[in-house]
């Protein structure tokens, strides 16, 4: 047995060098982890930016303030084809580059105009550590920008409006921001509304002793057709109605007025929403119906409760309507109402869609039903889930 012993030994001292153990692993110091990669397009050359987090920087709390800008670098790559523009990073960077980090992607509406912009999709995916979960974008600001603005006091853009959008849409939930293999799902289906949020620079809102600071929000969406391509924007003005058909809704605002005089506002979240649909002769007519419940922190006259509520279901269904048409004027659905008919009876629709007669108008949505419910109080905690104490009685309809 002792000889066998030291002949184990041997070997295993003679054979140890040749293990090849972890030599093909980098160290986490040299890399490069891309955060955001922005993509424009100017004249015939394409643009390619891209964000790289410092990682020296993230976690120090004695790191420089937000206006330095510190906490990540901004790589430019050009080409005359994207996949060239995404080869000429390389030339220019000095490490490897990890894909596997990226958060959020920046499309610029110069590139949406080109009919082979969503190529983006394509040509990022393509890189073996890329995922298809980042947030996407578009603006119609500089791209190298709206990439440098740092966000509010913290030092990584981590915590910036493009790495975590939802903080934002759960303060104050109107524009949903999407992840990029959401989006990718949705352009798969003929009837559903293609829309990408869109970003712009806010100037002279913050500022940092008597200096201004730039802050990245979400202004809009960018839309598009059927047939993936780009129709115009559309600003957060004049899409305020999609709120109420994002089942995702977390908390809005509303403000209430009469006779151009606001009297009070409502804090209101998870509407419900729902599409019917009625033949009517040749052509189809759809209704829909909203429901919210909420609150009313704040109020200025002596309107009841019930007032308040006929004053929101009318601001409401306004909203509705002139975000319908504002769709309607670039051949838009952007309530999904033909969606409503493709999903329950597909063969009444491919029927209509053969005889032409899905195209909508602006009699098309007959009516919309919304019915508000609001309350005036506090909130108190009662369990895990946040309940509503009302204060006074509802007063008669008016």
């Amino acid at each position: 047995m002792k000889p066998l012993r030291s002949l184990t030994v041997l070997l295993t001292v003679i054979l140890s060098p040749l293990l090849t153990g972890c030599w093909g692993y980098k160290e986490f110091e040299h890399q490069f982890y891309p955060h955001a990669v922005a993509v424009g397009k100017v004249g015939n050359q394409y643009l390619i930016y891209v964000q790289v987090l410092d990682m020296s920087k993230l976690g120090r709390s004695e790191s420089p303030t937000a206006k330095t800008g510190a906490g990540s670098w901004i790589a430019i790559a050009k080409g005359q084809t994207l996949d060239e523009a995404a080869h000429d990073l390389y030339q220019v960077t000095p490490r490897s580059v990890n894909w596997g980090h990226v958060n959020a992607i920046l499309i610029s509406e110069n590139l949406l105009k080109a009919p082979d912009w969503a190529n983006v999709f394509g040509v990022l995916t393509r890189f073996a550590q890329f995922r298809y979960t980042p947030w996407i974008f578009t603006t119609q600001d500089d791209l190298q920008t709206v990439l440098a603005t740092p966000p509010i006091i913290e030092v990584s853009p981590v915590h910036s409006g493009l790495g975590d959008p939802m903080e934002l849409y759960k303060e104050s939930s109107f524009i949903r921001p999407i992840r990029m293999n959401s989006f990718i799902a949705d352009m798969s289906e003929p009837t559903t509304p293609h829309l990408i949020p869109e970003v712009s620079l806010q100037a002279n809102r913050w500022y940092a002793g008597q200096e201004p600071h730039s802050t990245i929000t979400l202004s809009g969406y960018a839309m598009f057709d059927a047939q993936r391509k780009f129709v115009g924007s559309c600003t957060r003005e004049k899409c305020a109605g999609l709120r109420w058909a994002d089942p995702k809704l977390q908390r809005t605002s509303l403000n209430l007025t009469q006779n151009g005089k606001a009297i009070g506002s409502a804090i209101v979240s998870k509407p419900r929403y729902r599409v019917r649909y009625a033949l009517s002769g040749q052509n189809i007519r759809y209704q829909v119906s909203v429901s919210v419940r909420g609150i009313v922190p704040e109020k200025y006259g002596n309107e009841s409760l019930a007032a308040l509520d006929k004053l929101a279901e009318r601001e409401i269904r306004n909203e509705i309507y002139e975000t319908y048409r504002n769709g309607l004027q670039r051949n838009m659905d952007l309530f999904g109402l033909t969606d409503a008919l493709y999903r329950s009876n597909p063969g009444l629709y491919h029927q209509l869609k053969k005889r032409g007669a899905l195209q909508l108008t602006d009699s098309s949505l007959s009516s919309v039903q919304v019915k508000v419910q609001l309350m005036t109080g506090i909130r108190t905690l009662e369990g895990p889930q946040e309940q509503l104490t009302q204060l006074d009685t509802p007063g008669p309809s008016s």
